[in-house]
């Protein structure tokens, strides 16, 4: 009984039965690295298998056997790692993403629009003036930053091989989306105002608006700005918090954060906490990155997402730029 539920586990995470471990495959020109350093049950060890220039650190499978099998037992038997044949599209799976920098490179494009309005005498960035907005002037300033940056933004400020990779981009976010929501239950938490999320995707991504409007989107900041002034890691904390409303608190929940600050990786392990028992993961992605280093990071991440979904342990995953 156990053999053979440790063969389907191994056939389903694609794991080699001599080592248990598992090879990353990636672009050969992308100079990222990801590591994995994963904790199950008091289980310490882990393995790091390379291929071309990233490296993924995995648990050994063939360790810990009985407690571990145990585990998966009772996790198929609540439906929770079941063969994605039986997998009901939507059980206790909560998968949270960030936007700025996360799915859209907020930063580089802000910089290029920054640039741009100094010409014109204006030192603010585009998202500034989303973001300046909470005072009840959205729409106003909406409009205003649609004057001031046109339909033709991309063409006329972004060089042609940033406009290729943005094309790149949106098209990567709508398929890690899609997979998204076909695992489980999506949100995306952002400490920027309400309205910026909906914007930027129209003004950088318009393929990723349709898919954004089947999901959840929270704005933290407008939603608890007012109760912590200038504590915008409370504002992720509590917008987190608030998902443990939309799953049962007694049943083994799946939890997935997917940002790159460091508050999406503790703010998911508080709302571990808040469930009887939780497997946590969380994927940390590489701050301010250019449109390349995004791509590249999100095409990784898109190509073993369902793997990390399925994985019944606790993952914490880093893409990091290797040093030359």
């Amino acid at each position: 009984m156990k053999d053979n539920v440790r063969e389907r586990l191994i056939l389903r995470l694609g794991i080699t039965k001599s080592d248990g471990e598992r090879r990353v495959h990636a672009s050969g020109h992308d100079r990222s690295m990801i590591h994995s350093s994963t904790k199950a049950y008091g289980d310490s060890t882990d393995e790091v298998q390379e291929h071309d220039d990233f490296l993924f650190r995995l648990l050994d499978l063939s360790q810990n056997d009985s407690s571990r099998l145990k585990y998966l037992e009772k996790l198929s038997y609540l439906k929770i790692w079941v063969p994605s044949a039986h997998r009901p599209p939507k059980h206790q799976t909560a998968i949270i993403f960030d936007w700025d920098d996360t799915l859209l490179c907020t930063t580089f494009l802000n910089y290029q629009i920054t640039k741009r309005s100094r010409i014109g005498g204006s030192s603010n960035s585009l998202q500034e003036d989303v973001n300046d907005s909470a005072q009840g002037k959205l729409e106003k300033d909406i409009i205003a930053c649609q004057d001031e940056c046109s339909d033709n933004f991309l063409s006329t400020c972004l060089p042609e091989d940033v406009q290729i990779i943005m094309n790149q981009i949106q098209k990567c976010v709508v398929e890690l989306l899609v997979k998204a929501m076909d695992m489980g239950n999506v949100f995306l938490i952002t400490n920027a105002s309400e309205g910026w999320v909906d914007y930027s995707a129209k003004m950088y991504m318009p393929e990723v608006v349709d898919v954004l409007s089947r999901l959840t989107v929270i704005s933290a900041r407008s939603k608890y700005e007012h109760k912590y002034p200038g504590a915008y890691h409370k504002w992720k904390f509590n917008a987190f918090l608030e998902i443990q409303k939309k799953l049962n608190s007694e049943t083994i929940t799946n939890l997935i954060s997917i940002g790159d600050s460091i508050i999406e990786m503790e703010a998911v392990h508080i709302l571990g906490r808040e469930f009887s028992e939780s497997l946590v993961k969380t994927i940390k992605m590489k701050e301010s990155p250019t449109p390349d280093e995004l791509f590249k990071q999100l095409s990784l991440i898109s190509t073993k997402f369902e793997n990390i979904c399925l994985n019944a342990r606790n993952l914490k995953i880093v893409l990091e730029k290797r040093s030359l």
